[in-house]
């Protein structure tokens, strides 16, 4: 992300699912009369599959969405701002490698612990040892055992959602657990944490290739 390109911010409050349901349909149908740049200044609210179904249009890569969890009333609202604006903090902070959709459901605990982005980058580094490396093959090692460990250490599972041979997952899980130096059971959050700030920060968090160790 470059300081040229949009960011926009969406909040939302509903005092009903029928007035949450017609506000979204008014959004599609204000980004298929309108070019990206007008349509993301123009709308007001949505929820993430709306927006990321937005960010799939041809030409809308030049605008990022920044969402908060949606939430009724006025205290609900200014959470939700909140939210937004920490999310808003996690996309700036990846740069050119942030995401198009960034929503504080999927970054919160980025958001609220990357005051510094140089200490972050330092832990990361540390916990993830050569997994951190900024490179093809250990970003696949990264995913891979990023989903191994939301599917709760299962092989199979891993495999059908990565569309991966069983015996690829196995192998991809024990070379990343080489690249950490020690057994994925031994610290599993602050790997979790550490994978995930690698998912959504890329390069502004992990060790530039070809980088000191």
């Amino acid at each position: 992300m470059t300081d040229n390109e949009p960011m926009v911010l969406y909040t939302a409050t509903y005092d009903s699912v029928s007035a949450a349901m017609t506000d979204l349909d008014a959004i599609e149908q204000l980004h298929k009369d309108e070019s990206p740049q007008e349509s993301g200044t123009r709308a007001r609210c949505s929820r993430p599959p709306t927006i990321r179904q937005l960010a799939s249009v041809p030409g809308s890569d030049r605008v990022r969405f920044a969402i908060g969890e949606p939430a009724l009333g006025v205290t609900g609202f200014r959470r939700t701002h909140q939210q937004a604006l920490s999310a808003q903090a996690v996309a700036l902070a990846a740069g050119p490698s942030s995401q198009l959709v960034t929503s504080f459901d999927e970054v919160a605990p980025l958001a609220l612990m990357s005051g510094s982005i140089e200490l972050l980058q330092a832990w990361v580094i540390e916990t993830l040892g050569d997994l951190a490396d900024d490179d093809e093959h250990n970003a696949r090692l990264r995913d891979t055992l990023r989903v191994f460990l939301q599917e709760n250490g299962s092989y199979k599972a891993t495999a059908e959602r990565l569309v991966l041979h069983k015996n690829t997952v196995q192998y991809r899980v024990r070379k990343a657990e080489e690249g950490l130096r020690r057994p994925i059971s031994q610290d599993r959050l602050r790997i979790e944490l550490a994978l995930l700030a690698g998912q959504w920060l890329g390069a502004a968090v992990l060790r530039p290739a070809g980088g000191p160790e």
